[in-house]
């Protein structure tokens, strides 16, 4: 069976289809590439003449030497301090069969990024069948605990994540 990834070649596909949708015309998308991938995907929110733009996200791709995304880092835009400041982070873990994203929110006080608060392992238990298991922060615990758990049939991680 083959593992599962999000790929520089995955993510350069979503860019490509962000660009070409027309329905979200509030919004321009810029990508910045180094060493043939994508490492940052930018958005501008247009203003109501669609004369001017603002900064408003920007995502930092991070790979391994696999090309496969290890991490999205989400910042947004400051306009007081005209700077990014981060938000969020997606941290991707792989091993054979499963891919782990881990969902972490930015903490100003600490300046860095808290624990886990939400998790979603995929598991391929198939060609097309794959069992999704989400965990959620608990507020007893402070641990990740399983929040649901379901099947998704018909190659549906597919149409999310790359075949390596």
């Amino acid at each position: 069976m083959d593992i599962i990834s999000w790929t520089a070649a995955t993510l350069m596909s979503m860019y490509m289809l962000l660009g070409s949708q027309t329905s979200n015309s509030d919004y321009v998308y810029n990508a910045e590439m180094q060493d043939g991938k994508i490492s940052a995907i930018l958005s501008y929110k247009t203003s109501d003449t669609g004369s001017t733009l603002t900064a408003n996200t920007k995502h930092v791709y991070e790979y391994d030497e696999q090309q496969r995304v290890i991490s999205d880092q989400t910042l947004k835009w400051n306009i007081d301090e005209r700077q990014w400041v981060p938000e969020k982070c997606i941290e991707f873990e792989y091993d054979g069969i499963t891919i782990a994203m881990n969902y972490r929110k930015w903490d100003k006080r600490s300046n860095s990024y808290m624990a886990p608060s939400e998790s979603m392992v995929y598991t391929m238990m198939g060609t097309l069948v794959t069992s999704v298991e989400k965990y959620k922060k608990s507020n007893r615990t402070g641990e990740l605990e399983l929040a649901d758990h379901y099947i998704l049939m018909g190659g549906g991680i597919y149409n999310t994540l790359a075949r390596k």
